[in-house]
């Protein structure tokens, strides 16, 4: 059995990188999985298999195993096949821009469902990422709600 310290060195061993080329490559192969992730949900919510996609795709089943097992990166083309054969469209956000979109659809969704007297507010504009919501009583929906 490992000891904690052991497993605690190799843990932190994966996040330090010899140089700054591992550390981009181990960049590149995060964004490829981020992509293959969204592939591999659509094809479970298709009910298609990575043998199936691979036809589709015109590579082989194994070339497919090797990708979603991380063991290599897809091509910008090979992406662009998948897209094509699943009738994806890939967005690519910023982190400040998911988490503006975010904050902008919880508050539409709390607006549209709640009716308590208290509402979501954003607390600051979209450029602050680490802004958060604000729940800010409303006067005019002064009620009470029976459960």
């Amino acid at each position: 059995m490992m000891s904690k310290k052991t497993l605690k060195r190799q843990f932190d061993s994966l996040l330090n990188f010899e140089n700054e080329e591992e550390r981009l490559e181990q960049e590149a192969g995060l964004l490829a999985m981020q992509f293959l992730s969204r592939v591999d949900q659509e094809m479970a919510r298709r009910g298609i298999s990575k043998k199936a996609l691979a036809e589709q795709v015109h590579t082989s089943p194994a070339f497919i195993t090797q990708l979603f097992r991380g063991d290599r990166k897809p091509s910008w083309t090979m992406l662009a096949k998948m897209k094509e054969a699943l009738d994806l469209d890939f967005v690519v956000l910023t982190r400040e821009e998911e988490q503006g979109a975010l904050r902008r659809e919880l508050l539409e969704y709390h607006r549209r469902w709640t009716k308590s007297p208290y509402q979501l507010q954003n607390t600051s504009d979209d450029a602050d990422p680490t802004s958060l919501l604000e729940v800010v009583h409303d006067a005019n929906k002064d009620f009470a709600l029976a459960g």
